[in-house]
């Protein structure tokens, strides 16, 4: 099904869904900078005249997904933060850190305690445990802050060519092969080649850093490796259009999209630790490993 986002309903041409083998729908895995604009439009089967028809909209949006950039399921920082000492290994410290507090404790009652810091494993083992969890936490709480924003990248109503005809829709009901219109003032809602374009700059700093305006210009078929910030004849989700104007044809949309490359890229250091990390989480392998285990039997009875 399609989900939260659906195409402008006309009563009186009533569409029903239905799904499509997804070897009649275009391959996207394409450098679609690196060939011509009339490959392009043969490859995403469409027409830069009439565009797709309202049909094979639904079926591509059935198939495709809504153009959105998709967040994990959201948490509160409570829950950010208690997920940060789930982790085995960090519950294992902390158990080695009670353990070695209450020998201390009980060899400082019983005057044994030998010479030194009383508890000072435990202060040390609960530090690795507590700054290891500040900086998995705030490193999950910058990424869906990062997540969110990106979110916002886009404009939310977009122009394009159905049948023949100019329509309006929400940005999530964008497809693949779509004809859309690029207007002055508004940020992308997809990535594209461009058919046309007349004075037409863009910002792509939210992509490649370049705080320079791009000039793009459709007609040119580059070369496989050309990088990002030098695809004159692509435009791309979530870049801003500072002057001119242009159409295009939709090569990605979503989570496909250059935007959400990087959202996936964000979404994943959920699985990652900083290096920092790391070498805490060794150090604590090391003072696990290194524990004097067997005073235990010993000193259990003293409980």
């Amino acid at each position: 099904m399609i989900g939260d986002c659906c195409l402008p309903s006309q009563p009186d041409s009533p569409v029903t869904l239905f799904s499509r083998p997804s070897d009649s729908l275009p391959d996207l895995q394409r450098p679609w900078h690196a060939q011509p604009l009339d490959e392009t439009l043969t490859a995403l089967q469409t027409d830069l005249k009439q565009g797709l028809t309202r049909e094979e909209a639904i079926a591509r949006l059935e198939y495709y997904g809504c153009n959105e950039i998709i967040e994990t399921a959201g948490r509160s920082s409570w829950q950010i933060l208690l997920d940060q000492f789930s982790n085995i290994m960090l519950v294992l410290l902390i158990g080695v850190a009670v353990v070695a507090g209450i020998m201390d404790f009980l060899s400082l009652r019983s005057g044994e305690l030998e010479g030194g810091l009383p508890f000072k494993d435990t202060i040390a083992i609960l530090l690795i445990v507590i700054l290891n969890g500040i900086l998995g936490y705030v490193q999950e709480v910058r990424a869906e802050q990062a997540l969110a924003s990106l979110k916002q990248m886009s404009s939310p109503r977009v122009r394009v060519l159905r049948d023949g005809q100019v329509l309006e829709l929400d940005a999530p009901n964008l497809v693949p092969g779509d004809i859309a219109f690029i207007e002055a003032g508004t940020q992308l809602a997809a990535d594209g080649q461009l058919a046309e374009a007349i004075n037409l700059q863009i910002r792509e700093s939210a992509l490649t850093g370049e705080s320079q305006a791009a000039n793009k210009q459709p007609g040119l078929a580059l070369e496989a490796d050309t990088a990002l910030g030098d695809r004159v004849n692509m435009v791309f989700t979530g870049t801003e259009v500072l002057q001119g104007r242009g159409t295009m044809v939709v090569t990605a949309t979503g989570m496909a999209t250059e935007l959400g490359k990087i959202a996936r890229m964000i979404q994943s250091v959920d699985d990652e630790q900083t290096p920092l990390q790391r070498r805490m989480t060794q150090l604590g392998n090391v003072l696990v490993s290194s524990f004097d285990w067997p005073l235990l039997p010993r000193d259990r009875h003293r409980l």
